[in-house]
């Protein structure tokens, strides 16, 4: 195998191979993208070499909570989907491109700031990737237009946004109710 070949494979965005891909394969790819993502993590910062497990059990946890998230919106709008496990093996492969993250990480921690930068840029690129994958995942298996898709892909990020605005929300209004409390006294 050349390397042309390995990355064409790595950056192939829908592979056909990836919607019928055995679980376990499913499984290993999960278990080390999600690591690589970690260690180049742990690379570039050293002080979170502690919590490696926590932060992986963590990803691990977070990629099954969004696939549930996305099987149960799918079945709200009556979607003919598969089966959870069988959605898992495609949702998993768009997760590849975060295995160029350790590799990144290795690369960029000896250049110091620059380094840093170059780390954050490759990071950004790679989670866009991994964005689009999702997307074309998504309109593959739901059988949406790419608006659609691009909407369930992004929902997450738009409800933890929405949390984080309700919480500052309720926040600042405790903080102003503290205030005028102390005023009053």
């Amino acid at each position: 195998m050349t390397v042309d070949a390995a990355l064409d494979g790595l950056l192939d965005p829908a592979p056909a191979a990836a919607m019928r891909s055995p679980r376990a394969v499913s499984f290993v790819l999960l278990a080390f993208s999600l690591l690589s993502w970690v260690l180049g993590e742990v690379v570039m910062a050293p002080v979170m070499m502690p919590f490696l497990l926590g932060l992986w059990l963590g990803y691990v946890a977070s990629f099954f909570l969004f696939a549930a998230w996305y099987y149960r919106v799918s079945r709200v709008f009556n979607t003919p989907w598969q089966a959870y496990r069988e959605a898992l093996s495609p949702l998993v492969w768009t997760l590849a491109p975060l295995y160029l993250m350790f590799p990144t990480a290795l690369l960029a921690v000896h250049a110091g700031v620059a380094g840093a930068l170059i780390y954050e840029i490759v990071k950004a690129g790679v989670i866009l990737a991994v964005v689009s994958r999702l997307t074309l995942v998504f309109r593959e298996l739901n059988r949406w237009p790419a608006w659609a898709a691009l909407c369930l892909t992004l929902s997450p990020l738009v409800m933890a946004l929405a949390g984080c605005v309700v919480l500052l929300v309720f926040g600042g209004l405790g903080v102003i109710g503290l205030f005028v409390a102390a005023l009053q006294s």
